[in-house]
């Protein structure tokens, strides 16, 4: 037996009003004329994976009104845990913010060259977006003062805002109650249409989910279009798994949106994350 309706945006309803508190933060700190014109000034978003931390950011990116203010351009670098080194991300930032520059050149020229090209410049905004690794803040070395330069950086780790002294802002995660409800529109249209032999398995999958609205819409859509107590359980299980394979939280949390995407394709080839 199989049930389907026809799913509407819910961000609006669950979460988003927490997140739009930040992006008026944020877009407040980035506007604001009387900061130092002497130093780089940094806002981060932190937050555990999945807590909407790059979507916040890019809210606030593409605004007009930011992209009108910061008259020296708005530059986003995508950092992510991986083994991209100091030198490739400068070398990535020249080519964004200095792009007549030649491309083949030492590492040291690199940051001689960013730091002699921004002197002067006037109102620029770079985003780092997925920070893991305070090394990556180096790059903010080139920045020479009176650049007038904000930067925001988005990381899991608050420990890393603390190198440059960064403005902290939180990203909030679903109350327990908003969790389950979320979980229940993905899944089946609402709590009120929530199967009686589902009253506990559905619980038990919010949990595991971990109160993150990315995991619970993804999962909550896995489960769409059955109502198969064994089916739930199964995915149960495999939640479960997820959880037992690493004690990592953003480990736990990538297998099982892995395992729900992976899901996902093979019922509807077409779609594409």
């Amino acid at each position: 037996m199989t049930t389907s309706c026809r799913h509407q945006d819910t961000y609006t309803t669950f979460g988003r009003d927490h997140d739009i508190v930040v992006e008026q933060t944020i877009q407040k700190l980035l506007l604001d004329s009387k900061a130092s014109k002497n130093d780089v000034e940094c806002i981060g978003i932190w937050g555990l994976g999945g807590s909407r931390k790059t979507l916040t950011a890019t809210h606030v990116f593409n605004k007009e009104k930011i992209q009108a203010y910061f008259i020296g351009g708005c530059y986003w670098l995508t950092v992510g845990n991986s083994k991209t080194s100091v030198p490739k991300l400068l070398c990535e930032m020249r080519q964004k913010m200095v792009s007549s520059l030649p491309t083949h050149s030492k590492d040291e020229d690199i940051k001689n060259d960013l730091f002699r090209n921004l002197k002067g410049w006037e109102r620029m905004l770079l985003v780092l977006d997925d920070v893991w690794k305070i090394q990556t803040l180096e790059i903010l070395e080139v920045m020479p003062k009176g650049v007038q330069c904000k930067i925001v950086i988005t990381t899991r780790d608050e420990g890393v805002l603390n190198k440059k002294h960064a403005t902290k802002l939180k990203m909030p995660i679903l109350s327990p109650l908003k969790s389950w409800k979320l979980f229940c529109h993905h899944a089946c249209c609402g709590d009120v249409n929530m199967p009686l032999d589902l009253k506990e398995v559905d619980k038990q999958i919010t949990s595991e989910c971990g109160r993150l609205l990315l995991a619970l819409k993804v999962i909550g859509g896995y489960l769409t279009g059955s109502i198969e107590p064994s089916y739930w359980e199964r995915t149960l299980d495999k939640l479960r798994n997820a959880s037992m394979v690493s004690p990592n939280h953003y480990e736990q949390l990538y297998s099982k949106l892995e395992l729900s995407v992976d899901e996902l394709q093979k019922v509807h080839p077409q779609l594409k994350y």
